[in-house]
């Protein structure tokens, strides 16, 4: 390992060859940091962000140059010895930056669609039908309890109907609200 990093950084190296070393080097680093914090869930990326942004991902963030570094400094540093014009290997360099800029954006924005809030809300019941769990006494004279299925989750709800009885077994419809627990059901 020492003698790897002799050869990368000794004396007899070129300057632009140390250069793009260190920057992947340190792009790496810092990136496998970033992500290790992404997925613990402790994402501190500095808000440097500027006007240019899309569905509310900026690109142009700490992410964003650390992404631009890491395709620039492993690109140059692999081509070094293919590509000998410095400024043909300097294009190149940005030019995979920027894809890897684009690409981390890309893969970040996917990541961001699958957070979805699955979270109950009783207005969600409406119009559905579920199962008589406890019977449901008629015309509003005490609650029995409606077995529901929204989101691919089960719920159990209290329920009132201002028809007939409802007995066990039986298949409801969700038609209105009550209150923040309770649910009008008829017949389904």
């Amino acid at each position: 390992m020492i003698d790897f990093f002799s050869s990368i950084f000794g004396p007899e190296t070129e300057l632009m060859m140390k250069v793009y070393w260190g920057i992947a080097l340190f792009a790496s680093v810092v990136f496998v940091i970033q992500m290790i914090m992404t997925f613990v869930g402790f994402d501190a990326d500095a808000s440097t962000d500027t006007d240019f942004d899309a569905d509310g991902f900026h690109i142009f963030t700490i992410k964003g140059l650390i992404s631009f570094l890491l395709g620039f400094g492993w690109t140059g540093a692999l081509l070094h010895k293919s590509i000998e014009n410095p400024i043909v290997l300097g294009a190149v360099a940005v030019v995979v930056g920027v894809a890897f800029l684009f690409l981390i954006f890309f893969i970040m924005r996917q990541v961001m669609k699958l957070s979805v809030d699955n979270s109950f809300k009783l207005e969600q019941s409406v119009g559905l039908v579920g199962s008589v769990y406890l019977r449901i006494p008629s015309t509003r004279k005490a609650c029995g309890k409606l077995q529901l299925s929204v989101n691919g989750t089960i719920h159990e709800l209290d329920a009132l109907t201002d028809g007939h009885e409802l007995p066990t077994g039986s298949r409801a419809k969700v038609m209105s609200i009550i209150d923040d627990h309770t649910v009008l059901v008829e017949q389904a």
